[in-house]
């Protein structure tokens, strides 16, 4: 695993854009909503803004979060509260992204928090990769394990996704590399052009679309076959914690409807239809780790 050794691409953080973190929260446990917050503002990069967005039924079930992020929006003017209009989280973070115009976005779900590093490195790998869209770390999650001699807690750290083959996967063929490989909205900072493009997150989706996102962000130019680039940080930056059902909206579809879906958008790659330009090594690749899509 990667240790915290690292630093900006950049020392000096003046040049770097300001991000605009987009939170969307329901009915998240108030200590972790805290922790989340906190982890923002404990930001070695300091130009960022924080939008969080919760849900009428999360305001209605208690107001201790609206309460706490209206105090922290008082001492920091940077952090913004709102209840959201529109139901579902894709139209959460829609209903987030339009209040800024920043050059790029990040998203921190209230249950995830990060390294104090984290924007920085972000936003200089930005500065220093003009021409990729797209960046995102490795998530990793604290396994709390008890001592029955003791009692003492012992935090192991480990990792959701090591991403070991993502170096042999040509930048172009990304989007299907995704299909079997999940990259955490807390994880990932995006262009805002690129978001627009693609027209931000889908509001008929309230779940899988973050997965539907990023395929629409790395799906390849149907005419030239080229893809948005995205750039993989292989930092622990990001923590985040197991999802739970009652921090979430009732599902509008079935799993399995979620996942025709997806497949219905997003075809399965075959052997006849490699790119010109893709050598047949890195077409072997891809064909092998979506084989079991197949069944």
């Amino acid at each position: 695993m990667k240790t915290m050794n690292v630093h900006s691409p950049h020392s000096s953080m003046k040049h770097l854009d300001r991000v605009h973190i987009i939170m969307p929260i329901h009915n998240v446990p108030y200590d972790s909503f805290k922790r989340a917050i906190q982890s923002v503002m404990r930001q070695s990069f300091r130009k960022w803004r924080l939008t969080i967005i919760e849900s009428e039924e999360s305001v209605a079930l208690s107001s201790v979060r609206k309460e706490y992020a209206t105090d922290a929006s008082i001492e920091d003017s940077r952090i913004v509260y709102k209840v959201q209009k529109r139901p579902g989280v894709s139209a959460a973070r829609n209903e987030a992204i339009a209040e800024e115009n920043t050059p790029l976005i990040a998203f921190l779900d209230g249950d995830d928090w990060w390294e104090p590093q984290y924007l920085e490195i972000m936003a200089g790998s930005a500065f220093a990769k003009p021409n990729t869209d797209m960046f995102f770390c490795r998530a990793v999650y604290q396994n709390i394990v008890v001592s029955q001699i003791t009692g003492a807690n012992d935090v192991h750290i480990l990792p959701f996704e090591e991403y070991e083959d993502i170096e042999y996967v040509h930048e172009d063929l990304m989007h299907y590399y995704f299909m079997t490989t999940p990259v955490y909205p807390s994880g990932l900072v995006v262009r805002r052009e690129a978001m627009e493009q693609v027209g931000n997150f889908d509001e008929t989706l309230n779940r899988v679309e973050d997965v539907d996102l990023l395929m629409k962000l790395t799906m390849p130019d149907f005419e030239t076959g080229i893809a948005r680039k995205i750039l993989y940080l292989p930092y622990d930056l990001m923590f985040r914690d197991m999802s739970k059902e009652d921090t979430k909206v009732p599902a509008w579809n079935t799993p399995e409807e979620f996942q025709d879906i997806l497949v219905s958008r997003y075809p399965l790659p075959w052997p006849h239809s490699k790119p010109e330009h893709i050598s047949e090594i890195e077409w072997s690749c891809i064909l092998d780790l979506t084989a079991n899509l197949r069944s």
